[in-house]
């Protein structure tokens, strides 16, 4: 894969995981905003559902985004060392 082919997989790749969990995140902010959880109480069955689906998926995106980096660091001089 190369110019923009390679551009638009790899960006595909980093955009849409971190668009779904950024749109995810502000549902879960609206119910709070629009008073549909109310009194929640801390350590309750719902609010570590709560907590799991709003920062589970973001500390998950960090780690898979920060191997993704490596890898496609790791490929691309691969590739430069087969082409010399």
């Amino acid at each position: 894969m190369n110019g923009l082919g390679g551009f638009i997989s790899i960006g595909t790749g980093f955009a849409y995981p971190w668009m779904t969990i950024v749109l995810n995140h502000r549902r879960i902010q609206r119910l709070y905003a629009n008073g549909e959880l109310k009194d929640v109480p801390e350590g309750s069955p719902l609010d570590v559902a709560l907590g799991v689906a709003a920062w589970g998926p973001l500390q998950t995106i960090f780690y898979s985004s920060g191997a993704m980096i490596v890898m496609e660091a790791i490929i691309g001089t691969l590739m430069r060392r087969a082409g010399s």
